[in-house]
């Protein structure tokens, strides 16, 4: 071999030399990328775990206000339940009230009727009654008047009778 295969060889295996010293720093760069990568992937994995834990703690929370607000949409739904059996209860009561108002205002009606009915036959008969009274007292006047009369009368037949028995024994 002469030189200038020699000097091409040497230049040759200077410039491999410097390729793969060229690759070997790009491995290096790459592996230490690959490291960087490595660590902010293991970061984000522990991210994502504390996310996940968060996640399922969450998760845990949900689930116990689901059961509390099915809880609570029971209650609702059994007070619902009460509040219409309520409103029946009213809506029956009130009709039973307004039936009982009605059968009073039939009851007082006719009683008012019965009322007017004694008054007039009542007042009918106590117009009588005190025309007779009237008619009596009237007539009890005349017999007083009469008594009175006659009580003269009987007086004076009195004094006269004894004025005649007086002349009799004189």
């Amino acid at each position: 071999m002469n030189q200038q295969q020699r000097d091409k060889l040497l230049l040759e295996m200077h410039e491999n030399y410097q390729a793969i010293n060229n690759t070997q720093e790009n491995i290096i760069e790459e592996q230490q990328k690959m490291r960087k990568n490595y660590e902010e992937m293991k970061k984000n994995q522990q991210e994502m775990q504390e996310n996940y834990k968060e996640m399922k703690k969450d998760q845990q929370e949900m689930q116990k206000m689901q059961k509390e607000m099915w809880t609570l949409q029971k209650i609702m739904e059994k007070r619902q339940k009460i509040a219409e059996d309520t409103q029946k209860y009213m809506k029956q009561q009130q009709e039973e009230m307004k039936n009982r108002q009605n059968s009073m205002e039939e009851e007082l009606k006719r009683l008012g009727n019965i009322v007017t009915k004694m008054e007039y036959e009542h007042g009918k008969k106590l117009d009588m009654i005190l025309e007779v009274l009237m008619g009596h007292t009237n007539k009890l006047e005349e017999h007083d008047k009469r008594f009175e009369k006659d009580e003269k009368i009987i007086e004076m037949h009195g004094h006269q009778i004894y004025g005649i028995e007086q002349k009799l024994q004189a």
